[in-house]
């Protein structure tokens, strides 16, 4: 009925009719394209019609023969199980063609080999930075070796690809990949060589702000990460400070990452004053706790308060 009673129009077709093909201003020439074109979606349909009646006359045919005690009900399950297959087959090769094939040895070969610029990279032994490829996604390798400011992964934090839609489609924010201890960058020229791209402006694994800047949403959060100098103001959520926002920021503070793991990281703080410290970590709320000289501390959307003298450690 579906085959019977089609138009096999689509919208395309008055954008078709608007074209000026026809020299002589007339419309013959569109009206026989599209034409042509509702022949051809006429006939793929059909043919699909033809396939699926003549699976159906086959298994009908099966059921008649088994309820006439013609065959073996064994034997109608073998030949349902055939045309199953045959069925996903046929469907299957229109997706995956031999052509669309690549050994998994040339997979192997493009990814496990090190190329020099990964062995450039190897040459810096800190446990922590990450290396951004200006190619997106479609150059996942990176991940196969170092840590990649993109990441590489199908459970990957809704709030950390909101960051990445965000701020790395296209040219990526600076300050985001400073907070992200991007240390290096992959580009490429327009032949396809890849060049590596030091940025010596990377903040490191956790630094002292001088202020925190409110936002009353994540949204806004969002939005104002990618405007403010990360180095001096950290975006913290409203509902998450626990003291006021103004700091007196000891120019003299620092903070070293002291042990850097799967399920521990610590850090060494010298503070005069104390202060607030970011931490260039994917903050993720089930599991991981902060702790300052082995007491329970305030950790909250990758920040923590430390104390003059004091050391600290995320779990």
């Amino acid at each position: 009925m579906l085959y019977i009673g089609q138009s096999y129009s689509s919208a395309i077709d008055d954008q078709i009719m608007q074209m000026q093909m026809d020299p002589n201003g007339g419309d013959t020439f569109n009206r026989a394209i599209i034409a042509g074109m509702k022949a051809d979606r006429q006939s793929l349909f059909g043919g699909q019609v033809m396939r699926a009646v003549l699976f159906m006359a086959l298994v009908l045919a099966g059921i008649y023969a088994v309820m006439k005690n013609m065959i073996k009900p064994a034997i109608v399950v073998a030949v349902l199980a055939a045309i199953s297959i045959i069925d996903l087959w046929m469907v299957d090769k229109q997706y995956f063609s031999d052509d669309l094939y690549i050994a998994k040895d040339e997979i192997t070969n493009q990814i496990e080999v090190p190329t020099a610029i990964d062995q450039e990279i190897f040459k810096d032994k800190d446990p922590h930075f990450r290396v951004y490829d200006v190619a997106g996604m479609n150059k996942n390798r990176v991940s196969y070796f170092h840590r990649s400011a993109l990441g590489y992964s199908a459970v990957k934090l809704r709030v950390y690809q909101d960051l990445i839609e965000r701020y790395f489609t296209g040219a990526p924010n600076e300050q985001i990949l400073n907070a992200l201890d991007v240390r290096y960058i992959i580009n490429r020229s327009e032949d396809g060589q890849e060049h590596l791209i030091p940025n010596p402006n990377a903040y490191g694994a956790a630094w002292f702000v001088k202020a925190v800047k409110p936002v009353a949403t994540e949204v806004e959060e969002l939005q104002a990460i990618g405007s403010t100098n990360l180095r001096d103001t950290a975006i913290v959520p409203q509902s998450a400070l626990k003291s006021g926002t103004n700091l007196n920021a000891d120019s003299a503070s620092s903070v070293t990452l002291a042990k850097y793991s799967n399920d521990e990281i610590e850090y060494n703080t010298n503070s005069t004053s104390g202060g607030f410290v970011v931490l260039s970590e994917v903050y993720y709320p089930a599991g991981w706790n902060a702790y300052i000289d082995g007491e329970n501390g305030y950790c909250k959307d990758e920040l923590f308060h430390a104390w003059p003298g004091r050391s600290a450690r995320q779990t």
